[in-house]
């Protein structure tokens, strides 16, 4: 079974204008709200595959009902509700040239019998052979090494941890060895104090060291790709040109096809492939919607895996 965890989930509004002008009035041609963040995504487009998951999600006040009303009502979810704040409403704004703008909002805060509560919650779900996808932002008063205590707790248990974050949620949470890891270059390039651009040979051997001895990395890298990474693998894979509707939830895709593809006994191109088209799938939607089974199948005759 595959456990989501989204710590700071929101509802997100994303409109699209042509041009986005400071200080004037800027007129939407399509908007559209969804429920979102990492671990949702991660749950909606396992739902495409034909798989469950159980979605874990931190929600509070009147914009936590909000946002459960936004769920898909075949996925499985267990919601840890709080008093203390709003689940947050995240705006974003695309023009004409698909350039985002993005504007996020806080959460709610988490007290310490909160993070004991949650704690709990996830403990239940750690046995052998379940994975937990942990990622994204993680709200007000939430300790900032919670993913490393996840990911020791899952540990324990014997079951495996992706960890999707950045800053000190990466810092702290690859002290923990992670199973997957899914950064992004400026991530990776950040994480190793790198001050230039790294080559790809560079990506290659950091991201190694990043994995440890863990199972996979997946290096997005933007409009230019992404790499994926294994302790004896390694290959670049260059974007599919598609007519790009959102961006959100371009990553989310990656790990999902990532953990699917190992639950599954997939072999390394054919995880990478479901992957990358997964994810390119992804950017053809509205919002955070995850693409058709059948277009993702499609997309993934078009995967060029390029070896390093």
């Amino acid at each position: 079974m595959i456990i989501t965890l989204t710590l700071n989930p929101s509802i997100d509004f994303i409109v699209h204008t042509d041009e986005l002008k400071v200080n004037e009035l800027n007129r939407v041609s399509a908007a559209v709200c969804s429920a979102g963040s990492k671990g949702i995504n991660v749950s909606k487009t396992l739902k495409v595959y034909g798989e469950d998951s159980v979605c874990v999600a931190v929600l509070a006040g009147k914009g936590g009902h909000d946002f459960a009303g936004y769920m898909p009502e075949d996925i499985i979810c267990d919601y840890l509700w709080i008093k203390n704040g709003e689940t947050r409403t995240n705006v974003k704004v695309m023009d004409k040239d698909s350039n985002m703008t993005e504007i996020n909002g806080p959460g709610p805060t988490m007290s310490d019998e909160d993070v004991e509560a949650l704690m709990d919650k996830l403990e239940s779900y750690a046995k052998p052979g379940n994975i937990f996808v942990l990622g994204g932002s993680i709200v007000p008063g939430c300790p900032k090494d919670i993913y490393r205590r996840i990911i020791e707790m899952v540990h324990q248990h014997g079951a495996k941890a992706v960890l999707d974050a950045d800053g000190l949620s990466l810092k702290e949470g690859i002290k923990a060895g992670p199973d997957f890891l899914k950064p992004n270059r400026f991530e990776l390039e950040q994480f190793y104090g790198m001050d230039r651009h790294a080559t790809d040979e560079e990506i290659v051997d950091y991201g190694r060291q990043m994995l440890a001895d863990g199972t996979m990395i997946a290096v997005s890298d933007g409009g230019d790709g992404c790499f994926v990474i294994t302790g004896d693998k390694a290959c670049k894979v260059p974007v599919i040109p598609v007519e790009v509707r959102s961006c959100c939830g371009a990553g989310d895709s990656v790990v999902t096809g990532m953990i699917y593809g190992h639950e599954h006994g997939f072999g390394f191109e054919d995880t990478v492939r479901l992957a990358v088209a997964t994810s390119t799938g992804a950017v053809t939607t509205e919002g955070t919607e995850p693409a058709s089974l059948d277009y993702i199948n499609e997309l993934q005759k078009k995967v060029v895996i390029q070896p390093l």
